[in-house]
């Protein structure tokens, strides 16, 4: 988070942080500990539309792409305003969650387990997901935490493959 948003703010000292996912890139499953490699990481400003991504590839940025007039206009209450809020990291969470829930890594789409970043705009706080899937494979499971607390905040199942 902190390498693309010094990244970002080379775009727009305005530039705040919005959400981040990681990405499938690997050809074998990978977050078995809680970490990826990989990560589209997004920024917006308040209240304009301009979005700005920073691709992160093995620690590195790996590319930036601005978006002018892609996002939402939204005000600040959906950005995240500093990194420093997360006190619970992925790791400690994906253990978490084996132990909430009978959570599978991925093994053909979204391989391992992904985790992903976000802000609760009504709540006021930071979300760490943990994503996998049920046993079945059919279903990804998401699981989100506020990232301050570590408490879980909302379970999602979600079929894929669904037409």
């Amino acid at each position: 988070m902190r390498l693309a948003q010094k990244e970002a703010l080379k775009w727009n000292k305005e530039a705040m942080l919005y959400n981040g996912s990681s990405v499938d890139r690997d050809e074998t499953q990978t977050g078995m500990e809680g970490r990826r490699k990989h990560w589209n990481i997004q920024f917006g400003i308040p209240n304009k539309t301009d979005w700005y991504v920073v691709t992160i590839r093995d620690g590195k940025v790996w590319g930036e792409t601005h978006l002018p007039n892609e996002l939402d206009s939204m005000p600040e209450n959906y950005f995240i305003s500093n990194v420093k809020e997360f006190k619970y990291d992925t790791p400690k969470l994906l253990k978490k969650s084996q132990k909430i829930t009978k959570i599978y890594p991925g093994d053909t789409f979204a391989k391992g387990y992904n985790f992903g970043f976000t802000k609760d705009p009504k709540k006021n706080f930071p979300l760490v997901m943990v994503i996998g899937w049920d046993e079945t494979k059919k279903s990804m499971i998401y699981l989100m935490y506020n990232a301050i607390t570590g408490e879980l905040e909302e379970k999602i199942e979600r079929e894929q493959y669904k037409n």
